[in-house]
C-alpha cells in the first residue's frame, strides 16, 4: 500500500472516527483504524468498537501509487496528525508489517495489525426501513432531547434515546427516570406506513451529534431489525440498538394540572443560573414558591449561604412550594429558543410539563411543526 494524503484531507475525518476509541482497550484492534485505499484515488478509513461503525470516505488529489489494507493505532496517528504544520502532504507505505509514514522533514514507522483481524459489523439486512430526510429535521430532534438520557443506569433502554417513527412524524423521547424530554416532527408526505421504534445508545447519539455538523443537506436513513445506519455526505454511521422495552412516555406526560403559568424563559434562566451558584453540589436543590403574581427562588447550601431570586408572573391560584434539581430545569431551558415558556403543574408532589409558547413573533430557529415539551420530577424539600 502506497499513497499521499494531505494534512488537511486526514485529519477532519480521523477526529470523527477517534471517538468510537476507548484508551482502555482490551482488544487490540479496536485501538486502530482501517485504512483501505482502492484505485481512482479513493481511500476508506474505518473505527470499530463492535457496538458503532464509522466509516469516511476520502478522495484525494494525488494519484495512488498502490493499492491494500492495513490497520493502525489511531491514537498515534491522531498524534502525527496534530503536530505537522497545515498543507503538509504525507506520504504512506507499507514494508513488512510496518507502515512508514513520511513528510519532507519527519519519518514515522509504526506497528500495524492484519487488516484480516480487523471486526466486520453484523447487521441483520431483512425489513429493513429506508428513508431520505433533511439533515437538520434529526439534529434538531437530537438537540432538543438528548440531555434526559441517563447514564450508566441499570435501566440499560434508559441509556439512550428513543427513535419512533410513524407514519408521517418522527419522535425523539429521552429519559434518565427523573425528568423525560420529547421533541416530535410532522412530515408533509408519508414515508412510511406503520410504527417503527428503536432506542439508540447514549455513545451513538453523542457522536451523532457531531456528524451531524457535516453540510450535507439530505441524509439517508437505514433503520433494520438490530441497527441503525445513517450516510452523510461521505460518511456512513452504523450503530446497534439497544435491546428492551422503552418506557411508555405517553403515561408520564401530565395531564392534569390546574396551573399553566407563563414566564420569560430567559428571565427564569438567568435567576436559575445564579440560583444555582449555592445549591448543593450533589443534588443541586432549589425551591420553587409560587404565590399570585410572583415566583420566588431560594437555594442554600450546608454553610447556610442563601440565593433568592424573584420573578414577575401571572398566576393567582393558590401558595406553592415545590423542588427541583436546579440542572434538570437550566438543560430545558438552554435548548429553548422561545422568548416565552409555559409551566404547568398540579401541586408540590407532582411533576411540571415545561413547554415553549409558539407564535410566529417568538419563533428564532424552529417553526411550528416542531412540538416538542418536557417534564421535571419534584424533590422532597
Amino acid at each position: 500500500m502506497k499513497f499521499i494524503i494531505s494534512r488537511e484531507n486526514l485529519i477532519k475525518p480521523l477526529k470523527l472516527l477517534i471517538g468510537l476509541i476507548t484508551k482502555q482497550q482490551t482488544i487490540p484492534i479496536l485501538s486502530n483504524i482501517l485504512i483501505k485505499v482502492y484505485k481512482k484515488n479513493f481511500i476508506k478509513m474505518i473505527s470499530s468498537n463492535l457496538e458503532m461503525e464509522l466509516i469516511s470516505n476520502i478522495y484525494i488529489k494525488k494519484k495512488i501509487k498502490k493499492i491494500g489494507s492495513l490497520t493502525v493505532s489511531a491514537i498515534k496517528l491522531m498524534y502525527i496528525c496534530k503536530s505537522l504544520p497545515d498543507k503538509t502532504n504525507i506520504k504512506f507505505e507499507t514494508i513488512n508489517n510496518k507502515v512508514f509514514i513520511s513528510t519532507n522533514n519527519s519519518k514515522f514507522i509504526l506497528s500495524t495489525i492484519t487488516s484480516e483481524l480487523f471486526p466486520k459489523f453484523d447487521i441483520n439486512k431483512k425489513k429493513n426501513l429506508k428513508i431520505k430526510i433533511n439533515k437538520n429535521i434529526l439534529k434538531n430532534l437530537i438537540k432538543l432531547t438528548y440531555f434526559s438520557m441517563a447514564e450508566e443506569d441499570i435501566r440499560y433502554y434508559l441509556n439512550g434515546m428513543l427513535l419512533e417513527i410513524n407514519k408521517n412524524t418522527i419522535i425523539s423521547v429521552a429519559t434518565d427516570g427523573h425528568r423525560l424530554a420529547l421533541c416530535s416532527k410532522y412530515m408533509m408526505n408519508n414515508f412510511y406506513y406503520g410504527l417503527k421504534k428503536i432506542i439508540l445508545p447514549r455513545k451513538s447519539i453523542l457522536l451523532l451529534i457531531r456528524l451531524l455538523n457535516e453540510n450535507d443537506e439530505i441524509i439517508k436513513i437505514t433503520i433494520g431489525i438490530n441497527f441503525l445506519k445513517i450516510k452523510i455526505k461521505n460518511f456512513i454511521f452504523i450503530t446497534k440498538k439497544i435491546n428492551g422495552q422503552f418506557p411508555n412516555y405517553k403515561e408520564v406526560i401530565p395531564t392534569l394540572y390546574n396551573n399553566r403559568i407563563l414566564i420569560n424563559k430567559n428571565e427564569l434562566r438567568l435567576a436559575l443560573i445564579r440560583s444555582a451558584i449555592f445549591s448543593k453540589e450533589k443534588n443541586k436543590n432549589i425551591i420553587f414558591k409560587f404565590i399570585p403574581k410572583a415566583l420566588y427562588i431560594k437555594s442554600i447550601n450546608s454553610e447556610k449561604e442563601i440565593v433568592k431570586e424573584y420573578l414577575s408572573i401571572n398566576y393567582n391560584g393558590k401558595k406553592i412550594e415545590i423542588g427541583f434539581n436546579v440542572d434538570y430545569l437550566i438543560d430545558v431551558l438552554n435548548v429553548i429558543e422561545n422568548k416565552y415558556i409555559y409551566i404547568s403543574l398540579y401541586n408540590s408532589k407532582n411533576s411540571i410539563l415545561i413547554e415553549p409558547i409558539i407564535t410566529k413573533k417568538n419563533i428564532i430557529n424552529f417553526n411550528n411543526e416542531y412540538k416538542y415539551k418536557y417534564i421535571v420530577m419534584p424533590i422532597i424539600i
